[in-house]
């Protein structure tokens, strides 16, 4: 967000530059879980996989509690960013995993 119309603040082009960043990010998650799994002996291998599911299954629950009662614009670009830090934290769950 360092160019262009999301670095001025406006609303949709933050919303776009977050969710371009959250597909790279995610890129990195599923590159993260084929290296961490691809290092696990059977059973962390199953505990990650349930980790996991349970993890997409619910993803959005932190960011749907934090913005409970958020609406217009500004609740759109925190819930791109919310999600986006999710990711990433996800990310470096996945890689420390041990």
């Amino acid at each position: 967000m360092s160019t262009g119309d999301a670095a001025q603040g406006v609303n949709y082009a933050m919303i776009a530059c977050m969710t371009h960043e959250d597909t790279q990010q995610d890129k990195q998650l599923n590159q993260a879980y084929k290296a961490t799994m691809s290092r696990l002996g059977p059973a962390q291998k199953t505990a990650l996989r349930e980790s996991e599911r349970a993890w997409i299954k619910n993803r959005s629950a932190p960011c749907d509690k934090k913005l409970a009662g958020e609406d217009g614009q500004m609740a759109q670009v925190d819930a791109a960013g919310c999600h986006l830090d999710e990711t990433i934290n996800r990310i470096i769950f996945i890689e420390n995993y041990k």
